[in-house]
């Protein structure tokens, strides 16, 4: 059973300061639900992260590092969300969905991608050190400039892969 990305804030004070937009900040506090809204610039560091769904929001420029996504009813999922330049340190990604996300810039050091779906999503600059992939779907993402090495990447599955150098790797297909 593939694993969908849920996250919300458990407590509801205004903790997301440079929020594009007031109302939508307003909406999400309220509702736990963000689908397609601007929540850049969030500094939500260090927070547990359950139960709301941000389906195609824009994170970008977004602290999350530390936070702790671990689903309790609810499965894992980003699709297409904007996480450009976003700071995601240390956070527990595994058995995210996260397709076709936009990672570009997005510091993910030591961040657990353990199993998740990473097919098609943008990785170009990113800092991976440290990240663990094992078990990682990377079919068809971008990898261009990343920060990663070849030993993080072994456990991976590799179909039409564009890795750091530019070149790709269809290995898993």
């Amino acid at each position: 059973m593939k694993r969908i990305f849920w996250f919300g804030l458990l407590a509801c004070t205004p903790l997301l300061g440079n929020a594009a937009d007031e109302a939508q900040l307003s909406k999400y506090l309220m509702s736990l639900k963000c689908q397609y809204c601007d929540l850049s610039g969030a500094d939500l560091h260090g927070r547990s992260l359950e139960g709301s769904d941000l389906t195609n929001a824009n994170l970008s420029g977004a602290n999350l590092a530390g936070s702790n996504f671990e689903p309790k009813q609810h499965e894992k999922k980003v699709v297409s969300a904007i996480l450009e330049s976003v700071n995601l340190r240390g956070a527990d990604m595994s058995g995210t969905h996260m397709n076709k996300a936009s990672l570009s810039n997005a510091y993910l050091r030591d961040v657990n991608f353990n199993g998740s779906d990473l097919s098609g999503v943008n990785l170009t600059d990113a800092n991976l050190k440290g990240a663990n992939l094992d078990q990682a779907n990377l079919t068809g993402a971008n990898l261009t400039g990343a920060k990663v090495s070849s030993e993080q990447l072994e456990k991976a599955i590799r179909c039409n892969t564009i890795l750091s150098d530019g070149t790709k790797d269809d290995s898993g297909c």
